[in-house]
Order: structure tokens, then C-alpha cells, then sequence
């Protein structure tokens, strides 16, 4: 028992001794304290006002290139499928063509490896 009435002493002389210091060495009054976050927390509702116009602002940028750019990506989105197809139906035949020829020469390796 006496570790802890030893502890609680010490932790209350501590306080104590941290509260007075803090009383002693603080540089400006409690009313120049009160006045300096008052007017803080006015600086900084002007700040979250502004900070909510430029908000506003950005989303309304933001809808209208969406509402510009949309439409525009659609078009180009239909133009580079009709290209790809356009080219797979050009490919195509050349396909055909080497997977005959590879058959050819798979047909030519087999003949090849039974002699």
C-alpha cells in the first residue's frame, strides 16, 4: 500500500507543480487567450466559406466538362471499334493463310521425322 499512496502523491505534487508553472510562464492573460481563439475561429469560418465557394466551383467545372466530354468520348469510343473490326475483317485472310502453312509444315515435319 505504501507503493501506491507514494504514486498518488507524487502524480498530485507533479500536477501541482505542472499547473503552476504553466501559470507562472504563460505569456498572455486568460482574456487575451479567450480573445486570440475567438478571433481565430472567425478567420477560419471565413476560410471554410471560401473553401466551400471553390468546392462548388470545382464540381460545377467538373459536371460541365463531364457534360461536354462525355459525348465526345462515346463517338470516339464507336469510331476506334468500327477501326478494330474493320481491321480484323482485314487480317483475316492472313490468318487463314499462315495457319495453312503452318499445317503444311507440321504435315511436312511429321512425314519427315517417320522416315
Amino acid at each position: 500500500m505504501g507503493k501506491t499512496k507514494s504514486f498518488i502523491g507524487g502524480f498530485i505534487a507533479g500536477g501541482l507543480a505542472a499547473g503552476l508553472t504553466v501559470l507562472l510562464t504563460t505569456p498572455k492573460s486568460g482574456r487575451e487567450v479567450r480573445s486570440g481563439v475567438k478571433d481565430k475561429l472567425k478567420e477560419t469560418s471565413f476560410n471554410l466559406i471560401d473553401m466551400k465557394t471553390a468546392a462548388l466551383s470545382v464540381k460545377d467545372s467538373v459536371t460541365e466538362f463531364t457534360r461536354k466530354s462525355v459525348p465526345t468520348l462515346k463517338t470516339t469510343a464507336r469510331e476506334i471499334k468500327t477501326i478494330i473490326d474493320t481491321w480484323r475483317d482485314d487480317i483475316q485472310p492472313n490468318i487463314q493463310r499462315i495457319s495453312s502453312h503452318i499445317k503444311e509444315l507440321d504435315e511436312e515435319t511429321e512425314k519427315l521425322a517417320s522416315k
